[in-house]
């Protein structure tokens, strides 16, 4: 197993551009952005070399102006290295889970809660805002009580 090491500030600067031109979301965090990038080479083997796409991506953005933006993501896409990467950066960062051997693996609390599948939808991520805690839907609700009384008044109508 190898050892991988958190991204240094330069990589994920660059990534965090990648990300804002793929997406066309440009407040990420930092840390949410460490995390994705760590996921994502963790898992190279199945998603493909992202050094090896940031490293192009650097040459691109050397090689065009700042704002063309359709013209750096149509030519990473156009390069097939690198289509099973792209989309599994823009799994990662819309749903929170990346594509293994046909499967889903969602790949943490933060990546869920932070889905761009949610501020696309104006909605808060499921399970994450209110007096419970994450995941706490699993367990019996604390307040039998309270819970019974709604569940009769739904009934009655």
């Amino acid at each position: 197993m190898s050892v991988t090491t958190s991204p240094s500030e330069s990589e994920i600067a660059l990534f965090s551009m990648l990300v804002c031109d793929l997406t066309g979301f440009d407040d990420f965090d930092t840390q949410l952005l460490a995390l994705n990038l760590s996921t994502l080479r963790a898992e190279r083997a199945v998603v493909g070399d992202i050094d090896r796409l940031l490293s192009a991506y650097r040459i691109l953005r050397a090689e065009c102006a700042d704002g063309d933006v359709a013209f750096r993501c149509q030519a990473l896409r156009s390069n097939g290295e690198f289509a099973e990467t792209l989309k599994q950066i823009l799994y990662l960062c819309y749903l929170g889970s990346i594509r293994i051997n046909g499967h889903w693996k969602r790949c943490g609390w933060r990546q869920h809660e932070d889905a761009l599948v949610w501020k696309a939808l104006g909605v808060h991520s499921p399970m994450t805002r209110g007096d419970g805690e994450f995941g706490d839907w699993a367990e019996r609700p604390r307040d039998r009580a309270r819970t019974d009384q709604r569940n009769e008044r739904r009934d009655e109508h």
